[in-house]
């Protein structure tokens, strides 16, 4: 059906990032699904959808973030100044690259939790390039002020990049308490238990980022929910907007409702969204995740 390459791809301000590429069989080749993970992520947590997006003809690439899995290395949690907008430009860096060498006329973009905020910052910039956005799990902060005043006094106390503690103790206090009993620190996750086990057992689960990431994260939650960004939004770039109904993470669906609610005020029509019932935050590695795989896939089945 198709197979899959890793490889390392020097961006454009010489960080390497480690690369899967998934490649569909070269006769059904349709179009290229690009991959932007999420916090603590690996590009392995997307085999299973991409298995089912090479049988669609679908090629996709995903890299692992900096700060993040092989791209790290020993290094992982200190994804460097700026990282936000240095994970969109590697995004469009790989991108430009992977276009010149197999010819992607179409592109989608996917982007979970930490991705969908890099997702939405590359949208907001390089909309032109995509035909479709699909956004998951993106996170509602309601307290984000809060956030970034508690992670500007951990800068001041013990610098940029030690890690970050008090904002992320904030930021996931009781995100598990909806799941009472709860047997690991990731029941909020998913409820797919050999998929808990599965991220337990991998050391980049634990990794504490820095405060300079923390917060360069909160800033861009603040960019992506500022609506004068979005005005210039290709009309080409349709948007999928998907949450599970159990993810703590976006108050069960109540950040892509105001996301739909943002962009349908300034005109935006290709658009919709969709919240799956008692699914979790990741909704791509639930037990009913085929459900979900197909959804995404056959809307952009449609597009492409």
């Amino acid at each position: 059906m198709g197979n899959s390459q890793s490889f390392y791809f020097s961006s454009f301000d010489g960080t390497t990032l480690y690369v899967k590429h998934w490649y569909s069989i070269k006769s059904q080749k349709k179009g290229l699904i690009l991959i932007a993970h999420g916090l603590g992520e690996t590009a392995d947590y997307y085999d299973d959808f991409c298995t089912e997006a090479i049988g669609y003809g679908f090629d996709v690439v995903i890299p692992e973030a900096r700060g993040h899995g092989k791209t790290a290395g020993e290094k992982g949690g200190n994804p460097g100044k700026d990282s936000m907008h240095n994970m969109v430009e590697d995004l469009n860096e790989l991108l430009q690259a992977v276009k010149r060498d197999n010819s992607y006329n179409k592109v989608v973009l996917l982007g979970h939790s930490l991705g969908s905020l890099v997702a939405q910052l590359f949208a907001i910039k390089y909309s032109e390039q995509l035909i479709g956005l699909v956004l998951t799990g993106i996170p509602y902060l309601d307290n984000i002020n809060e956030l970034l005043a508690i992670v500007n006094r951990e800068i001041e106390s013990r610098g940029l990049k030690a890690p970050c503690t008090d904002a992320f103790q904030t930021l996931f206090s009781g995100i598990n308490k909806p799941f009472e009993p709860v047997k690991t620190d990731l029941d909020w996750i998913t409820s797919d238990e050999n998929m808990v086990k599965e991220s337990l057992a991998l050391p980049s689960t634990f990794v504490l980022f820095s405060n300079e990431f923390y917060r360069d994260f909160f800033k861009s939650v603040k960019e992506t929910n500022e609506t004068a960004n979005w005005h210039n939004i290709s009309s080409s770039c349709s948007i999928l907007l998907l949450s599970g109904g159990m993810d703590a993470m976006s108050q069960y669906g109540r950040s892509i409702k105001e996301k739909y609610t943002q962009l349908t005020a300034i005109g935006i029509k290709n658009l919709r969204y969709k919240i799956y019932e008692n699914l979790r935050h990741s909704i791509l590695r639930e037990v009913s995740r085929q459900e979900v795989i197909r959804d995404i896939l056959e809307w952009i089945r449609l597009r492409i």
